[in-house]
């Protein structure tokens, strides 16, 4: 082998261990209105409406009111419940 295709693998491998080895953050950021604010023992659950209208169910352990946010968080595994770890 040259130095050339030594110098490409060693570059492939180094792509492939930065890609594999980067933190996954799934995180998500929407914009929108809380509505049908339910309060319970270990927080609130909530609808978010986004400007387009969808309809997102969120759950948070502080407080929310109805004005426009910011909600930050991660979907649950299966995609259902999004959980809301910072309301700007």
């Amino acid at each position: 082998m040259n130095r050339y295709t030594i110098l490409s693998l060693v570059l492939i491998a180094s792509v492939a261990l930065l890609i594999a080895f980067s933190p996954e953050d799934d995180s998500v950021e929407i914009t929108g209105y809380a509505e049908n604010i339910h309060e319970g023992q270990n927080g609130m659950t909530f609808s978010i409406i986004d400007p387009e209208g969808n309809d997102i169910r969120a759950f948070y352990r502080g407080e929310v009111d109805g004005s426009l946010h910011v909600f930050k968080g991660r979907y649950s595994d299966d995609g259902n419940i999004l959980f809301i770890s910072e309301i700007d």
